[in-house]
């Protein structure tokens, strides 16, 4: 068979296509998962800022609470 033959080339063709497809495939597959990889990351980190700031705000209600109950007696 001659290895110029329309047949050959076009099935060189074809299989350079599917190679190109299947590429851009495992790219499309590698994009997604590293934007989910930081869409998680993203969320843990808000996460835990949420829980900090709420165990601030509850440190800093109960030291104003506290400040409320303490009255200072008055000098005569």
């Amino acid at each position: 068979m001659d290895p110029n033959s329309v047949l050959l080339k076009h099935r060189r063709y074809l299989k350079g296509l599917e190679l190109h497809k299947n590429a851009q495939h495992e790219d499309r597959m590698l994009t997604l998962a590293e934007k989910e990889i930081k869409t998680q990351k993203f969320k843990e980190n808000a996460s835990k800022q949420r829980s900090k700031i709420r165990t601030l705000k509850g440190v800093e209600l109960q030291n104003s609470q506290q400040d409320n109950y303490y009255q200072p007696e008055e000098p005569f």
